[in-house]
């Protein structure tokens, strides 16, 4: 038989290493993925590395007694198998669990994510590491600056554990109401699975949570909810991948989550042939599904900008939602060598033009700053100097702004 033009693609991915390529920034950054196995055997960051090039924030610390405690509290409540199934209270709308929110959410239809009045929106924005920013964690003095620049949308860069234990569930509420309060629309998600499509259960237990359900139901009319963070190596199947959403999904919806969920491509975000297979077969699941890639194809390693709009066109004709949920003009695999510098380099201006011509959400990485801890010169990552829009750097940075957020349409107000 003649191979499809998706045989085709996926052959042109394994051809030019893009589906073993290096894990992303940020798991540089967090230290949550574990090595990876790459074409060539090339080595990435460990845990124990990545760490080192972290700060630490008081405003992360958690009271291990206090945890305790909570945790005894909600085993009395509950037994572990009916959490894990997000069957602990307010699943079913019993039990005592939080109430589940019952009104309008976000939806989607087709490639449209629609608002709670079923009008279409356009999806413009950027990544902000809110779990890493000691400096303003809940967000209350870069939002404004992130709203400035037109953004009308921030994917929250979130974690279960940050470097300094569990992180607090009163933070998350507090990043999303003042993203929303600049009249921005929320995305969360979770980092520690990044690399590891094995984990994603886990994630699943922290969003079916009670007390996370209930920071996801006071919000839920405008929220989007992204599982996991990358996860997932490039040794994942198509089939291993629609496996795993398919449980994870049924779990949150078991748990009366409602809001769109948001799923990420594994290959650490960047295997697009697995999301233009399986996406059909999760849709039959859900249809209020967003699916996501992290492009960080190398510009010098095969990817052209014929190969860029083979690949974009095929997920097209798909007729899913999908974003570019991370998107920047560096972080592609550089061998040993600094996602930030030479082979690092990304097409950006291809992919972003093309990308908002075909009707996908945009969401630049990152606002910054923090991305120095990544790599040498990949500050270049950071959008602004000091989280400030009056520190906006030249370059990729500035296109961005000004050609996608400026025009953005607002969402809210």
């Amino acid at each position: 038989m003649e191979p499809t033009k998706l045989d085709n693609l996926a052959r042109k991915l394994s051809t030019l290493g893009m589906t073993a390529l290096a894990p992303s920034r940020r798991s540089l950054l967090s230290g949550l993925a574990g090595g990876m196995a790459g074409l060539a055997g090339l080595a990435v960051l460990n845990e124990a590395d990545a760490k080192k090039h972290k700060t630490k924030s008081a405003a992360h610390k958690h009271n291990s007694s206090d945890t305790d405690a909570e945790k005894k509290k909600k085993k009395k409540k509950c037994s572990k198998k009916k959490r894990k199934a997000g069957k602990c209270g307010g699943g079913g709308g019993g039990g005592n669990g939080p109430t589940p929110y019952t009104g309008p959410v976000f939806s989607v239809s087709g490639s449209s994510v629609l608002d709670t009045d079923g009008d279409p929106v356009t999806l413009r924005g950027v990544n902000k590491m809110s779990v890493f920013d000691d400096d303003d964690p809940n967000g209350t003095g870069y939002f404004p600056q992130i709203a400035a620049s037109g953004a009308n949308t921030v994917r929250i860069v979130w974690a279960i554990n940050d470097d300094n234990g569990a992180t607090t569930v009163s933070q998350l509420d507090n990043l999303i109401t003042n993203c929303r309060n600049n009249n921005m629309l929320p995305m969360i998600e979770l980092h520690d699975a990044t690399g590891d499509l094995g984990k994603v259960p886990q994630l699943v237990d922290y969003w079916v949570r009670d007390d996370v359900r209930e920071v996801i139901f006071k919000h839920s009319a405008h929220l989007l909810l992204n599982i996991a963070n990358e996860a997932g190596d490039d040794t994942v199947t198509t089939q291993q991948w629609v496996n795993t959403y398919t449980t994870a999904v049924q779990r949150l919806r078991n748990a009366s989550i409602r809001v769109p969920i948001v799923i990420d491509a594994p290959d650490f975000g960047k295997n697009l042939t697995v999301v233009i297979q399986g996406a059909n077969q999760l849709l039959a699941v859900d249809p209020n599904l967003i699916f996501s890639f992290h492009p960080y194809w190398p510009q010098n390693g095969g990817a052209t900008p014929t190969f860029i709009e083979d690949n974009f066109e095929a997920a097209r004709q798909v007729g899913m939602a999908l974003v570019l949920g991370e998107l920047s003009e560096w972080g592609a695999f550089n061998g040993n060598g600094s996602i930030c510098q030479g082979n690092g380099k990304v097409d950006y201006t291809t992919m972003v033009t093309k990308a908002a011509a075909k009707g996908f959400g945009l969401y630049a990485w990152e606002w910054g700053p923090g991305n120095i801890f990544g790599g040498a010169d990949c500050d270049k990552m950071d959008m602004t100097t000091n989280g400030n829009l009056n520190t906006l750097k030249a370059g990729w940075a500035t296109h961005f702004v000004n050609n996608h957020l400026q025009n953005a349409p607002a969402i809210f107000g």
